[in-house]
C-alpha cells in the first residue's frame, strides 16, 4: 500500500532539517572566519563541486521518501503523530 502523504511529510521534514543544519553551519563558518585565522589546509585529493553535493543529496533524499512510501519504512521512526509535529522538531 501506498503511502503518498507520509512520503511527502517525511520529504518535508527531512528538507527542513538538511536545511537548518546547512544554515546553522553556515553561520558558524562565519563566525569562525571573523574570529580566528585561517587553517592553511589543502585538500590532496579531488573534491566533488557543491552542485555535486547537492544533487546527490537530493537524489539520497528523494529515495528515502520513495521507500517511505513504498511501505519499506515508516515515516520518521520517533512515531511523531502529525505534519505539524513533524516539522516542528
Amino acid at each position: 500500500m501506498r503511502d503518498t502523504m507520509g512520503m511527502t511529510v517525511h520529504l518535508a521534514a527531512q528538507t527542513a532539517r538538511m536545511g537548518w543544519y546547512w544554515g546553522l553551519s553556515r553561520y558558524i563558518a562565519q563566525q569562525t572566519k571573523a574570529t580566528a585565522t585561517a587553517s592553511g589546509y589543502k585538500p590532496k585529493r579531488p573534491v566533488p563541486k557543491f552542485q555535486e553535493l547537492l544533487a546527490d543529496l537530493r537524489a539520497l533524499l528523494l529515495d528515502d521518501a520513495r521507500a517511505v512510501r513504498d511501505g519499506r519504512y515508516p515515516p520518521m521512526a520517533e512515531g511523531a503523530d502529525s505534519a505539524g509535529q513533524y516539522l516542528s522538531r
